[in-house]
């Protein structure tokens, strides 16, 4: 299962961010952590188990790591080419942009 994790402490490292996961019973296959700017972290983490409940994943949106509460849910798929959605701008395209920048395919 992809998913998406926001609101991640600035002096946060994927280490940290895996065994924060682990304790919670999801373990993970990969993390790509990236910055939007300096204050603004987040990852796109893969898990090893698809069977996590959804009940469980809001669960970790209470759960504090480094004393901040992450944002955590299932990873939105980009709509596909010719779907009548124009690309995303401001935030949501600076997101999608570092996306692709780690190797991630562009669906848009």
């Amino acid at each position: 299962m992809k998913l998406y994790v926001g609101n991640i402490p600035r002096l946060a490292n994927e280490e940290a961010l895996s065994k924060w996961f682990e304790r919670a019973g999801l373990p993970l296959k990969t993390i790509d952590l990236a910055s939007e700017n300096e204050d603004r972290r987040f990852a796109w983490v893969e898990t090893q188990n698809d069977s996590f409940p959804f009940k469980g994943l809001r669960h970790l949106n209470i759960v504090a790591f480094w004393g901040q509460f992450l944002v955590v849910r299932k990873a939105r798929s980009e709509p596909e080419a010719g779907s009548g959605r124009e690309r995303a701008s401001g935030t949501t395209g600076r997101l999608h942009e570092a996306w692709v920048e780690r190797g991630h395919e562009s669906r848009v």
